[in-house]
């Protein structure tokens, strides 16, 4: 009988085991605060987004040391609005600053490779500084922009649109460390902290990751 009972159990803890992975939660509060100050307060997604791109893939291109805040809170209103969420760097493994280190699903090379991405979210994060400047980066866009999707860039991440033109004549809303650049390339800036042009969106810097998520959710549920 206990050798059927610590079969049981045995059997019971590999069926958890092997279920869905569970969304990791930010981690590191205190160190964050510190580095960035407090996280703006949590963004709900409305009623009527919940599963409104269901069937749309979307990325996240994230580089090393994010802001654990941005990545899950951005990554749980694109699944919850139904959104088949990818994680791609040039990275092979990466941690946010407060020490949390999330799965990736794809390299950059292989998602260059991708035309059936619905939207693309260039995260704010010390990785990007490099990510920006890449080809591949720049082919991605093109091919996201290319095939009717949405383009969103938190932060530093608005410096990839210099690639191929891409800046020109599009209104963003960009920190001031990356404006200059921006505006020599043709940029119009806006004196907004989110803004969404057509389909490009960007915000100055991470506490307003979130609602430019939204806003790129909005968009492409308006084209469903």
């Amino acid at each position: 009988m206990r050798r059927l009972l610590i079969c049981m159990l045995t059997v019971l803890s590999l069926v958890v085991a092997c279920g869905e992975e569970e969304p990791a939660e930010p981690a590191g509060g205190e160190r964050i605060t510190a580095l960035v100050g407090e996280p703006p307060p949590r963004l709900d997604l409305p009623a009527h987004l919940r599963g409104a791109l269901h069937g749309r893939r979307v990325v996240i291109l994230v580089g090393d040391f994010f802001y654990d805040p941005e990545l899950y809170d951005v990554r749980r209103l694109f699944i919850e609005a139904g959104a088949r969420v990818i994680l791609a760097s040039d990275y092979i493994h990466i941690a946010g600053t407060g020490g949390s280190v999330p799965l990736l699903d794809l390299q950059l090379e292989e998602l260059a490779r991708r035309v059936d991405i619905d939207l693309l979210y260039l995260m704010q994060s010390k990785g990007m500084e490099g990510m920006a400047n890449f080809p591949a980066t720049g082919t991605v866009i093109e091919n996201v922009l290319d095939n009717g999707g949405c383009v969103g860039a938190s932060g530093i991440g608005a410096l990839a649109f210099l690639q191929n033109g891409r800046a020109r004549g599009v209104r963003m809303a960009v920190f001031k460390g990356q404006r200059r650049r921006l505006e020599e390339a043709g940029a119009l800036l806006v004196g907004e902290d989110v803004f969404l042009d057509g389909r490009i969106g960007t915000c100055e810097f991470w506490p307003q990751g979130p609602r430019l998520a939204l806003r790129l959710i909005e968009a492409l549920a308006t084209e469903s």
